[in-house]
């Protein structure tokens, strides 16, 4: 509890003999006494058991009795004629004592008369103390050497002054001890109030019971909360977008709609496990018409072992005119060579394409379809994937739609006329020709019947690079000489890819990175 203000004016007390009003009133600024003195007092017991905003009332000197040991000790610090107890007028006016503070001995006894008196307040001052602020709170010179007690033990709150202000509050006591006559500025006193009245001083103490912290700070703290519950409401709104849009993603990759590695987005490998699902045969010309393919199946239901049996399946049509092998380029012998297709329908070597899709990548090196199953994601869908996906989505298809002509593009079409003719142009095509309805710029599994025949290449148009060490030692070396060919293509390919989803990503203005993620629209 500190004091906010403090103020201490003349006020004539009316006589009860001669006014009934019992009102007392400020003498004028031109014949009465003013002080005000704010920020120089300092609070030394906070006690406040009526919890007065306000403490005020009748100052006076708290004289001590003559049995008392300190009274001769403290008779030279106050003025003969000062204002005590006895020239308080009758009547129920607060007290508010103030009294030097001396040797603990001499202020447990001011204490005990300011007790005695029923005191609202009290006032102490060091009278040896130049400074214009009293000794802090703290300071050795406040003890009782009591352990604090004497704070309990009065039920009032006790300030402090400072020395000089202290001792011109005493002195300026002297002068409204007596009646009004004798009062400064009697005279003209005495012609403006009953003369029967008298004048004493008043004090008013405004205490502050808060925390002390400045009015600044307390705006600054209550915008900083406000700041906080905006950010802490748009990180949970962000959240939920986000984790709305992954969901989403993680949908549409189950159903076969993107590709994440074709887009740059991600990079994936084929399990081992995937693999082995893959078709395994023997390898037939298509100029037979028909092959029979040889299959490797576990016969452990009749025999109870894990016997590997050659089980030979029914005839069926061969999809490609390929006779090659895309990645080492060796030709595939009619009966004898075992061979692995792929979803796509492309068929290769089993050890040139099981490390490349297992360790390299999960695209066909022929028509870069995924080698994955359709909705099969081995890795966590994040925000910077679905970010990139859409903006490489939007932008391949833009385009599409600039190659397109004029007339075909249903933006184009502003008047009733042409949408009718692109409605009409659109079913008049036939199902062969037109773009399967789930089909979508980020690259979709793909279906035999969407892939053309690969030609097949001459080994001299790859092998001329090959180093001669390399093509002395053999078919196996050739043959990983030429994977790892194809490897470090794939890897450029896929770097070309992700550089360019990374240049869309960061070349967006900085207002649609963040309207973006919460409007997809504006990103």
């Amino acid at each position: 509890m500190s004091v906010s203000d403090f103020g201490v004016v003349a006020i004539v007390i009316p006589n009860p003999e001669y006014d009934n009003s019992n009102g007392a009133r400020i003498v004028t600024d031109a014949f009465g006494f003013s002080l005000r003195a704010s920020g120089v007092i300092r609070t030394l017991s906070a006690n406040n058991p009526q919890r007065w905003n306000v403490i005020q009332g009748l100052l006076y000197y708290p004289e001590l009795p003559d049995d008392t040991p300190c009274s001769n000790a403290t008779q030279s610090l106050a003025p003969a004629n000062v204002t005590t107890r006895a020239q308080v007028p009758l009547g129920n006016y607060p007290l508010i004592a103030v009294a030097p503070w001396t040797d603990p001995a001499c202020v447990q006894s001011y204490l005990e008369v300011m007790r005695f008196d029923n005191a609202r307040g009290a006032i102490f001052f060091h009278p040896d103390n130049s400074s214009d602020r009293p000794p802090p709170v703290s300071d050795q010179s406040w003890s009782l050497e009591d352990g604090g007690r004497w704070k309990s033990d009065n039920q009032f709150p006790i300030y402090a002054l400072p020395g000089m202000l202290g001792v011109y509050m005493l002195e300026e006591l002297a002068q409204y001890s007596g009646n009004m006559s004798s009062a400064p500025y009697g005279n003209e006193l005495v012609q403006l109030y009953n003369p029967n009245d008298t004048v004493r001083l008043y004090t008013r103490m405004d205490i502050s019971q808060s925390s002390g912290i400045p009015s600044l700070w307390v705006f600054l703290i209550i915008v900083l909360a406000i700041l906080l519950a905006v950010v802490l409401i748009t990180s949970i709104l962000m959240h939920c977008v986000q984790r709305r849009q992954r969901r989403a993603l993680q949908r549409r990759v189950a159903a076969g709609e993107v590709d994440l590695e074709a887009l740059g987005i991600k990079r994936l490998n084929v399990p081992q496990d995937q693999l082995d699902k893959m078709p395994q045969y023997v390898f037939t010309s298509k100029a037979e018409g028909t092959t029979g393919t040889t299959e490797t199946v576990e016969n452990s239901a009749k025999t109870g072992a894990n016997d590997m049996t050659p089980v030979v399946s029914a005839p069926r049509e061969v999809q490609f005119t390929q006779a090659t092998c895309p990645i080492c380029l060796d030709d595939f012998v009619n009966g004898e060579t075992t061979v692995r297709e792929l979803p796509c329908n492309h068929i290769f070597h089993p050890e040139c394409i099981d490390p490349f899709l297992r360790d390299n990548s999960s695209l066909c090196p022929m028509c870069k379809k995924s080698a994955l199953p359709a909705g099969y994601c081995p890795v966590v869908v994040t925000n910077l994937m679905v970010r990139r996906e859409r903006l490489v989505r939007r932008m391949r298809e833009r385009r599409i739609a600039a190659a397109l002509p004029p007339e075909s593009n249903p933006t184009t079409g502003s008047t009733p006329i042409s949408a009718i003719r692109n409605t009409v142009r659109r079913f008049s095509t036939a199902p062969n020709n037109r773009p399967p309805p789930n089909s979508s710029a980020s690259g979709a599994h793909g279906t035999a019947s969407e892939l053309q025949p690969v030609t097949r290449l001459r080994s001299t148009q790859i092998d001329d690079d090959m180093p001669a060490d390399v093509r002395s030692q053999g078919i196996t070396a050739r043959r990983a000489w030429r994977r790892e060919r194809l490897a470090r293509q794939q890897a450029q390919n896929y770097d070309q890819q992700a550089n360019e989803a990374r240049t869309a990503d960061v070349s967006r203005p900085l207002w649609r990175r963040i309207v973006g993620r919460f409007i997809p629209r504006y990103e």
